[in-house]
């Protein structure tokens, strides 16, 4: 009698087993496709993100069509402002998510002064915009004229996942009232990481600080890992 149960319990055991490894083989570990046609899209700073799903479909190798589970998952200006690097996210019933990058044509939001009280007003206006964003757009405008200068080659890169990345490769310029170069090089302080691995979207800033303890402006360079 105990033998038998012995036996019974093997065979309950090894179709388990069976099971278990069935189940593994079967399990859908496959992300979705992601396909994007040559559809040129103008994406303006601050408008709807649905102009940027078109010509953009998805599907799974089990579950057909998953276009309706695309989105947009992050819009940032590239460096030369006039394009924009667009993250698409789609996935399949099983949660098996894919991701997959492309380049639009980018046009920033503009500013209207919906008083119209006058030409001279809407003029007024219209400087104190511009004077703003050049302020804005320059990174040492608060700096003192000792401090350091740090730039960098662009604001924003893309690489592939896993492919290598040399985070000093993207500092273009280091300037200094009185340090040179070559010494501001060896006091480059980086912070933020980059998994090279893992797809996202990852931010670092270069600062440097001379031998006065001036220290520069924060120069910030967006990754995205895909």
């Amino acid at each position: 009698m105990r033998k038998s149960l012995v036996i019974i319990m093997g065979l309950i055991c090894l179709v388990l087993g069976a099971a278990a490894v069935m189940l593994s083989f079967t399990a859908d570990k496959e992300a979705p496709e992601i396909t994007i046609d040559d559809t040129v899209i103008t994406y303006t700073e601050g408008s709807d993100t649905t102009v940027l799903l078109e010509g953009v479909t998805a599907y799974d190798n089990r579950d057909g069509d998953v276009t309706d589970s695309l989105v947009v998952e992050a819009v940032f200006p590239n460096a030369d402002k006039g394009k924009a690097t667009v993250i698409y996210v789609a996935k399949d019933s099983s949660n098996n998510v894919a991701k997959i990058t492309r380049e639009v044509n980018y046009q920033a939001s503009a500013v209207i002064d919906e008083t119209e009280s006058s030409t001279e007003e809407a003029a007024d206006a219209n400087d104190t915009v511009v004077e703003a964003a050049v302020q804005e757009e320059d990174p040492f405008a608060d700096l003192s004229p000792e401090s350091p200068r740090i730039t960098l080659t662009t604001d924003a890169v893309t690489i592939k996942q896993g492919e290598s990345f040399n985070q000093l490769s993207y500092i273009s310029e280091i300037t200094d009232d009185a340090d040179s170069s070559e010494l501001l090089w060896t006091r480059i302080q980086i912070t933020g990481e980059v998994d090279i691995n893992t797809i996202g979207i990852y931010e670092i800033s270069y600062t440097v600080t001379d031998t006065d303890g001036n220290s520069s402006n924060a120069a910030k360079l967006t990754v995205v890992v895909e």
